[in-house]
């Protein structure tokens, strides 16, 4: 299998922002899942914020979700702090 990462593109942990470089965390295998999830439901929240709808029912369930994914992330220590959290993140595989 390829390695993947998590690679910062926007927030506190990329270039121009607390760093000086985008961030990227080596993610194994046995993470994809949390990853996957964690990554759906960053998209998810992202539409809520586009259609302007993050006071909705729908946006604040989805917002207590990822609070409870970034905790996992940061119990398997993925994620170190709350910098993190506050970040944008894509997965990419490392040429």
């Amino acid at each position: 299998m390829k390695s993947i990462h998590l690679k910062s593109i926007s927030g506190d942990m990329s270039k121009g922002a607390l760093s000086n470089r985008h961030t990227k965390i080596k993610i194994d295998n046995y993470d994809l899942d949390i990853v996957k999830e964690f990554l759906l439901n960053q998209t998810e929240r992202d539409f809520f914020y586009i259609k302007d709808d993050f006071s909705s029912k729908k946006a604040m369930k989805a917002y207590d979700k990822y609070l409870d994914i970034v905790e996992e992330l940061m119990d398997r220590g993925i994620f170190l702090d709350k910098y993190y959290a506050r970040t944008t993140w894509e997965l990419v595989t490392p040429q």
